[in-house]
C-alpha cells in the first residue's frame, strides 16, 4: 500500500508569509504611484502660470531671439489700428545692434491678478527689466487659455514687451533715418506741435544714423529704449494711444556746400 505524504507545514507558512508581504509590497507601491500622480498633476496644473509665461516670453528677448519673441506676440499685429505706430522694428538683427544687453530683473502677478483666473479672462504681470545699468518696467497683459492635457494651466501672452520711440527733427523731411540698419520716420518737434511718429522696438539702446544727404547734416544720436509704465496708467487694449517713451532729436545744420553755394549767389 502506498502512503500520502503530507504538505510540509513550514513551507505552507512561507508562502503564506510571502504573500502577505507581496500584498504589503504591491499596496506601498500603489500608494507611491498615487502620490506621485498627485505630485505631477499638481504640477502640470501650476507650472505654466501667467508670470512663467511671461518669464519665458522675455527670456526670448534677453537670448536676443527677437524672431521667436515675435512668434508668441506679433508687434505688428499688436500694432494694427494705431494710427501713430509708423514702423516696428523687432527683427533679430535690429536687437543684435542694442549697445547694451537686455536683461530681466523680477516677474509678477500685479495688483489683484490671481492664477485662478477664468478662461479667456486677463491678467496684468509686471516686468522689471535692464537696458545695461538702467531700469525699467512694463505691465503685460496674460490670457488664460483651455486647460491642456492632465488639467495643465495654459496662458498667452498678449501684449509685446516692445518700447515706442520717436526721432524728431528739425528738417523731418530729409528721412528717414536708420536704426539697426532699418529705416525709421522722422517726426516734426514735437514742441511745435508736429505729429510724433512712433517706431515699436524691443528694450535696448540704439543707434540713430542721420540720412546723408548733400545739403543737411545732423551727427549720429542715441536712443535708450526703456519703459516705465505702472498697470495703472498703462493701457494696452487695442487702440489705446502710444505716447513714445523715449525720444531722441536729429538736428540738421547747412552742410558747408550748402552755405558756400548760398553765399556765392
Amino acid at each position: 500500500m502506498s502512503e500520502t505524504t503530507a504538505p510540509d507545514e513550514g513551507t505552507t507558512v512561507g508562502g503564506r508569509r510571502r504573500a502577505r508581504l507581496l500584498i504589503i509590497v504591491i499596496g506601498i507601491a500603489l500608494v507611491v504611484l498615487g502620490i506621485a500622480a498627485a505630485v505631477v498633476w499638481s504640477v502640470l496644473r501650476t507650472a505654466h502660470g501667467p508670470a512663467e509665461a511671461v518669464r519665458d516670453y522675455a527670456a526670448l528677448i534677453a537670448e536676443g531671439d527677437a524672431d521667436a519673441a515675435s512668434s508668441l506676440v506679433d508687434p505688428v499685429a499688436w500694432a494694427e489700428g494705431r494710427e501713430e505706430v509708423a514702423s516696428v522694428l523687432v527683427s533679430d538683427e535690429v536687437l543684435a545692434s542694442s549697445l547694451e544687453p537686455f536683461s530681466v530683473l523680477d516677474i509678477e502677478l500685479g495688483g489683484d491678478a490671481t492664477a485662478d483666473a477664468a478662461v479667456g479672462s486677463t491678467v496684468l504681470v509686471e516686468v522689471d527689466y535692464a537696458v545695461g545699468d538702467e531700469r525699467g518696467r512694463a505691465a503685460l497683459r496674460v490670457e488664460r487659455e483651455e486647460d491642456g492635457p492632465f488639467g495643465a494651466t495654459r496662458w498667452r501672452v498678449v501684449d509685446p514687451l516692445v518700447v515706442p520711440i520717436a526721432v524728431e527733427s528739425n528738417v523731418p523731411a530729409v528721412g528717414p533715418a536708420i536704426l539697426g540698419g532699418e529705416p525709421i520716420e522722422l517726426s516734426g518737434p514735437s514742441f511745435a506741435g508736429a505729429e510724433q511718429l512712433i517706431a515699436l522696438v524691443y528694450p535696448g539702446e540704439y543707434q540713430v544714423i542721420a540720412p546723408e544727404r548733400t545739403s543737411f547734416s545732423a551727427p549720429t544720436e542715441y536712443v535708450l529704449a526703456l519703459s516705465d509704465a505702472e498697470p495703472s496708467v498703462q493701457d494696452p487694449s487695442a487702440g489705446a494711444a502710444l505716447p513714445p517713451a523715449a525720444e531722441v532729436q536729429l538736428w540738421f545744420d547747412p552742410t558747408a556746400e550748402l552755405v558756400d553755394t548760398v553765399s556765392e549767389a
